[in-house]
C-alpha cells in the first residue's frame, strides 16, 4: 500500500516538472523549477545541476536550489576542474549509474580523488547522491542531491523518480540546445542574406536607368524587322493574293497577325519596363474624374460590346495619373474582351475604406476562369482564357500589378469560370485630403 502511495506522489511530482518543461523554452527556468520540485518532493537540503565538459575538462555549475528550511546552508554552486573529481567522473561516464556516499560510509572513489574531506568534512554533507544524465560526446549533466542534517537512504522508487525526471530534463535541454543552434544559424543566415540583398539593391538601383534605356533601344531594334515582315506580308496580300491558293493566303494572314501581335507585345513590354518609382509624378488625383475620362476614351469599344459600367463615387488619392489611367484602361478592356456572349456585360467599380487605405473592386459578369490560376494571371504574357478572336498580349494585368505596387498597394483576383471576375486592389489614402 505504501509503495502505491509513494508511486502516486512521484507521479504528481513528475507531472509538475513535465508542465514546466512544456511551458518554457528557457533552460534556466526549467533547471530552476526542476531543482525546486525535486528538492521539495524528496525533502533534501540542496539540489544542484552541473555540466561536466570532457572537452574543456571542467565542471560547470548550472543551477542550485537550497531548502528554505535550512537557511544555514551556504550556496556551493561553482565551477571546478574535472581533475578534482576525475575518478568519479570516469565511473559515471562508464557505468551511467548514480554514485551514493555517506559521511559514515564514504564512497571509495571520493577518497581516491581526495574530495571526501571537502564534501563530508568542510561542507558537512551527511549524504549525497550524484545522478548522471544527458550523455553526449562532449560530456554529460550531473544531478546532485545533498542532506546536511542527517544521513539519507534512497528507496528504489525514489531512484526511479530521479532517473525519470533527469531524462525529462535532458530531453528539454537537448530541445533548447537545438532551438538555440537553429536560432544562431538563422541569425547568421539573415545577416548574410541582408548583406547580399543590400548589395543587390545597390546594383539594381544603379542599373535601373540603364535597363530602361536598353528596353527603349531594343524595342526600336525589334520593331524594325517586325514592321518589315508585316509590311511585306501586307504587300503580298494586296499584289499577289489572287494568284495564291487558300492555304498560302492563310499563311500570309498568320504572318501579318503574328507581326502585329509582336508589335503590341513590344509596346506593352516597353511600357512595363518604364513603370517605376523613379519619374513618378505624384499628385492629388480624383479617381472619379479619371475613371470618367477612361470610359470616354473607350466609348466606342464599350458601345460595341453593349457594356454597362457603374462606379461608386471614387476618392482622391496621391498618385501618378498616367499610370493609374493605364491601369483603369487595362481593367475595363479586359472585362470587355472576356465578356460572356450569352448575357449583357455589366462592370461595377466599388470602393470602401480599408486598413491599408482604400479597397477597390472591379467586378464583371464575364466568362471568368479557375480561381486556382488567379495568381498566374499577373505573370508576363500570361493569358488564362485563350478565347479565339480575342486580342491582347497578356501584359495588361502584369502592368496593373506593377502600378498598384508602386503606389504602395496590393492586388489580387477573385473569380469563377462562367460567373465573372473581380479584381481587387488597395491604394493608400491621401493624408492631405479627407472626404
Amino acid at each position: 500500500m505504501q509503495e502505491n502511495v509513494n508511486g502516486g506522489r512521484h507521479a504528481v511530482a513528475f507531472a509538475r516538472v513535465a508542465q514546466v518543461v512544456a511551458a518554457h523554452d528557457d533552460a534556466r527556468m526549467i533547471l530552476n523549477e526542476s531543482c525546486r520540485v525535486i528538492g521539495e518532493h524528496l525533502a533534501v537540503d540542496r539540489v544542484l545541476i552541473y555540466r561536466v565538459s570532457l572537452e574543456q575538462e571542467w565542471v560547470n555549475g548550472l543551477e542550485e536550489w537550497v531548502s528554505p528550511q535550512q537557511p544555514v546552508i551556504p550556496a556551493s554552486i561553482g565551477c571546478f576542474p574535472l581533475a578534482r573529481f576525475q575518478a568519479v567522473a570516469d565511473v559515471l561516464l562508464q557505468s551511467r549509474s548514480p554514485v551514493v556516499s555517506h559521511h559514515y560510509a564514504v564512497h571509495p572513489l571520493l577518497v581516491v580523488d581526495g574530495a571526501a574531506e571537502m564534501l563530508h568534512g568542510e561542507m558537512g554533507i551527511k549524504s549525497l547522491l550524484w545522478h548522471p544524465f544527458g550523455y553526449a560526446e562532449q560530456g554529460f549533466h550531473l544531478l546532485v542531491l545533498n542532506t546536511v542534517e542527517q544521513p539519507r537512504r534512497w528507496a528504489r522508487s525514489e531512484l526511479d523518480f530521479i532517473a525519470s525526471v533527469s531524462h525529462l530534463v535532458s530531453l528539454a535541454l537537448h530541445k533548447i540546445e537545438l532551438l538555440e543552434r537553429q536560432q544562431h544559424q538563422l541569425e547568421a543566415l539573415v545577416a548574410e542574406r541582408t548583406a547580399a540583398l543590400s548589395h543587390t539593391l545597390s546594383e539594381l538601383s544603379t542599373s535601373n536607368a540603364e535597363l530602361v534605356e536598353f528596353a527603349q533601344a531594343i524595342s526600336h531594334d525589334l520593331q524594325e524587322p517586325v514592321r518589315t515582315m508585316t509590311g511585306f506580308a501586307e504587300l503580298l496580300q494586296e499584289q499577289v493574293a489572287e494568284r495564291l491558293d487558300a492555304r498560302a493566303r492563310d499563311h500570309l494572314r498568320h504572318i501579318r497577325e503574328g507581326g502585329l501581335r509582336m508589335q503590341a507585345m513590344i509596346r506593352d513590354l516597353l511600357t512595363y519596363a518604364r513603370l517605376g518609382r523613379e519619374g513618378m509624378a505624384l499628385h492629388p488625383i480624383c479617381l472619379g474624374s479619371l475613371m470618367g475620362q477612361t470610359i470616354d476614351d473607350l466609348d466606342n469599344l464599350c458601345n460595341t460590346a453593349g457594356a454597362t459600367i457603374e462606379f461608386d463615387p471614387l476618392p482622391v488619392i496621391r498618385g501618378d495619373p498616367a499610370q493609374l489611367r493605364r491601369m483603369f484602361e487595362n481593367l475595363l478592356t479586359n472585362a470587355i474582351k472576356y465578356r460572356a456572349q450569352e448575357r449583357e456585360l455589366r462592370v461595377e467599380v466599388r470602393v470602401e475604406a480599408h486598413p491599408d487605405g482604400w479597397l477597390f473592386r472591379f467586378c464583371d459578369n464575364g466568362i471568368g476562369f479557375d480561381q486556382r490560376h488567379a495568381e498566374r494571371a499577373f505573370a508576363l504574357f500570361r493569358r488564362l482564357n485563350n478565347t479565339r478572336g480575342v486580342g491582347g498580349t497578356g501584359m495588361g494585368l502584369a502592368i496593373c500589378k506593377k502600378v498598384v505596387e508602386y503606389h504602395g498597394g496590393r492586388i489580387w483576383i477573385e473569380t469563377a469560370r462562367g460567373v465573372g471576375t473581380t479584381v481587387l486592389f488597395t491604394l493608400p489614402c491621401d493624408p492631405g485630403y479627407s472626404e
